[in-house]
């Protein structure tokens, strides 16, 4: 057997041991995310409650397309030919509204160019799901 060079061997270990640190630092950056979100000054009351989705996703089966919501993290849509389509990363709260509205923005481009967005409204319930999509 023929033994890879050292120096293509010294290369793929850097290659993944920069894709490992990459990985941990993105998941550090998600958590602290939802750190802050969950302990914004804006959320009072009974809007408190929403904090309880830090780790939480949930889902929702639409006719052919498939809905996730990672709360603090990012928005997908399962379509027939595509995985994955991001639908938005978190962008924060809508405090504006009662109860607040959750933001995800910058999603996937549309044929036109237009980035899609989401906005995730609640409803209080004796736990977290997703009851619709329009």
């Amino acid at each position: 057997l023929e033994q890879e060079p050292l120096e293509a061997m010294a290369y793929r270990e850097a290659e993944a041991s920069w894709a490992e640190a990459r990985d941990a630092a993105l998941e550090a950056k998600h958590r602290l995310r939802g750190l802050e979100a969950i302990l914004h000054p804006g959320l009072e009351g009974g809007s408190r409650a929403l904090a309880g989705l830090l780790d939480t996703c949930l889902e929702h089966l639409v006719d052919k397309f498939t809905y996730k919501i990672c709360f603090f993290r990012n928005a997908s849509q399962d379509t027939d030919s595509q995985k994955g389509l991001s639908l938005g990363r978190w962008m924060g709260w809508n405090l504006s509204k009662a109860p607040p509205v959750a933001r995800f923005d910058r999603g996937a481009a549309c044929g036109n160019g237009v980035r899609r967005k989401l906005t995730v409204s609640f409803a209080c319930g004796r736990e977290a799901s997703l009851r619709s999509v329009s």
